[in-house]
């Protein structure tokens, strides 16, 4: 009997845990993934969503990691959600972007204007350099309408791509290559013999 009870504990606590998993806050970064060309701007919108009940975004501060010898950041283009607001974005140290705001509203305005999910911000990188850079967030630290840390969160990454169209082709393209130029000459040279029969 006293077994069954431990385990029946035990069910409850994983119980416990996948709800309160279940209600962790959303940061999602979109496109998860593209390819720009040398000196393009590539966008990545970054939304949030999947607050726990009576939960609204009063702040939030991150730092961004990316590869800047690939990539620079050149615009952030605040949300509206958190309405009259502290802004902030700076380099933080090699390879790395900070972005944050805190909401100076009243905890009640957020509350009666905030959707469910939102944009955060929009960041935009140029890329100065041919080769592939993640966009993954190196530190994440979110606010609540009554300024209580948020710490039960979920975020993905996103993967930034410099196409070099000079680049130069695999072994198996230039093998296709190869062989293509070889079956022309062949079918030329069966075509000359054919027509030197002829004649």
């Amino acid at each position: 009997m006293l077994n069954k009870v431990k385990y029946a504990c035990y069910a409850l606590i994983a119980l416990g845990l996948v709800a309160q998993s279940a209600n962790a806050a959303l940061i999602t970064m979109t496109p998860s993934s593209q390819t720009i060309e040398l000196g393009d701007t590539a966008s990545i919108d970054v939304s949030i969503s999947d607050f726990a009940t009576d939960q609204y975004l009063g702040a939030f501060d991150f730092e961004l990691a990316f590869n800047d010898s690939i990539l620079s950041v050149s615009n952030i283009i605040f949300g509206t959600e958190l309405g009259f607001s502290f802004q902030d974005e700076f380099s933080s140290g090699a390879n790395l972007h900070a972005v944050l705001e805190s909401s100076l509203e009243e905890a009640q305005y957020l509350i009666d204007n905030q959707a469910s999910e939102f944009l955060l911000f929009t960041i935009e990188f140029t890329g100065t350099n041919y080769g592939s850079s993640s966009v993954a967030f190196d530190s994440v630290l979110l606010g609540d309408q009554d300024g209580n840390e948020i710490t039960d969160v979920d975020f993905n990454s996103a993967r930034i791509t410099v196409n070099n169209p000079n680049a130069v082709p695999e072994p198996s393209a230039l093998g296709i290559l190869f062989a293509g130029f070889a079956v022309m000459a062949f079918r030329t040279r069966k075509a000359r013999s054919t027509l030197n029969r002829l004649n």
